[in-house]
């Protein structure tokens, strides 16, 4: 089967769905199929696939994606795919895989989600006023209504935000939460990263540490979480550690902690690529995001064995169960339920009883289930597409 991924940058380092697009092109290309990669950019290592260049040259953001789509349809004109299959909204693909949501959501709901009435008011405008979401919005409702094409959503959540906005045929949208990499995220797998990590930030064997790994800290709730750190710290609970990883500059967080008073308990790392260290590191992983499509990092956490913390609004969530391999609250602005779940999983006990639970998933989340289905949506859209009339 020949089958071409779509999106605008192909370098997993970028995160969410560069990411998730790098590893679907070595698993497709293991199962013998011939993967093409659509993109403006390349990662050096981005291989077995064959590489593909769009054009992306323009002086604005939307210029760029204009000159992408522009270049993406003269490139299907010409080449013959079996499926094309599109990480972001572009006016021709087989299947539809919006891994930052449902663009016409997105637009409605604005930059941030439950930041207070006034601050989300201009948050909408600004958004609806944005020529690249409304690009990206106008494209979607093509895509979905006129064109129905298959949608691909990230969770149940995902997909009845997709039936809220659009008129989709029955059968048309499809949920596929992410999966993980069993064998390179295996806690049984580099047994003595947990103390070399530890010491390389001067964390003792006793100190509880939540890690909290993001590219966005304000929507993935790093001010949250440090307020709640403070909270747990001025309450007695002085083996409390956070550990921040992200690529933001750490210099506000850091001065925050200090005013917080939290400075011994908190860590900011920076960024890093060894992940599976990382949480071999933790005790538990937070993120109480204000919204999340389907974090790869909570999964990733969750096959750890790590309980996590996070909310509802992250369709990562909807592969816990609240009270089982960690805490699902409702939403960023519930600050004392992220207190009571992180101060609950200060407990030796419990964290070890949640651990084994999280244990329990592996299978659940795996990315090799992850594409064998996959693999079945590519086949009935495939059989769909020879059944219909020329």
């Amino acid at each position: 089967m020949k089958i071409a991924l779509v999106i605008l940058n192909a370098e997993p380092t970028r995160g969410g769905a560069e990411r998730y697009t790098y590893d679907l092109a070595k698993a497709l290309f293991d199962r013998g199929m011939d993967v093409h990669l659509l993109a403006t950019r390349f990662a050096r290592d981005v291989e077995p696939a064959k590489q593909v260049r769009m054009e992306g040259a323009a002086g604005s953001r939307t210029g760029r994606y204009r000159a992408f789509i522009g270049s993406l349809d003269v490139h299907l004109s010409q080449t013959k795919y079996d499926v094309v299959h599109a990480m972001l909204p572009v006016p021709n693909c087989d299947l539809y895989h919006p891994h930052a949501g449902i663009e016409a959501n997105n637009l409605e709901m604005g930059y941030l989600r439950h930041q207070g009435m006034i601050r989300q008011a201009v948050s909408r405008l600004t958004s609806r006023l944005n020529r690249k979401r409304r690009l990206y919005a106008g494209i979607e409702r093509e895509l979905l209504e006129q064109r129905h094409a298959p949608v691909l959503c990230l969770s149940n959540a995902m997909q009845q935000i997709a039936e809220h906005h659009y008129r989709l045929n029955e059968g048309q949208s499809h949920v596929l939460i992410n999966g993980v990499d069993l064998t390179r995220y295996d806690p049984a797998v580099r047994a003595d990263a947990r103390d070399l990590v530890r010491g390389s930030y001067g964390i003792g064997s006793d100190d509880v540490v939540a890690l909290l790994m993001a590219n966005n800290y304000r929507l993935k709730g790093l001010r949250q979480a440090m307020a709640t750190l403070q909270r747990l710290v001025e309450g007695g609970h002085r083996r409390a550690k956070l550990l921040v990883v992200g690529k933001e500059s750490v210099e506000p967080y850091i001065a925050l902690g200090k005013r917080l008073g939290i400075a011994d308990h908190l860590i900011m790392a920076g960024p890093k690529t060894d992940a599976q260290s990382l949480y071999a590191a933790c005790d538990l992983f937070v993120l109480p995001t204000a919204y999340d499509s389907c974090s790869l990092v909570v999964l990733e956490s969750l096959a750890m064995g790590k309980p996590v913390i996070t909310t509802r609004r992250n369709g990562a969530a909807e592969a816990m169960t609240d009270g089982v391999e960690g805490f699902v609250i409702e939403d960023q602005s519930d600050m004392e339920g992220l207190h009571e779940a992180w101060e609950a999983l200060l407990n030796d006990d419990l964290r070890v009883k949640m651990a084994a639970a999280a244990i329990e998933l592996r299978s659940h989340i795996s990315w090799t289930a992850h594409v064998d289905r996959l693999v079945e949506v590519y086949a009935r859209i495939r059989a769909s597409a020879t059944a219909e009339p020329n």
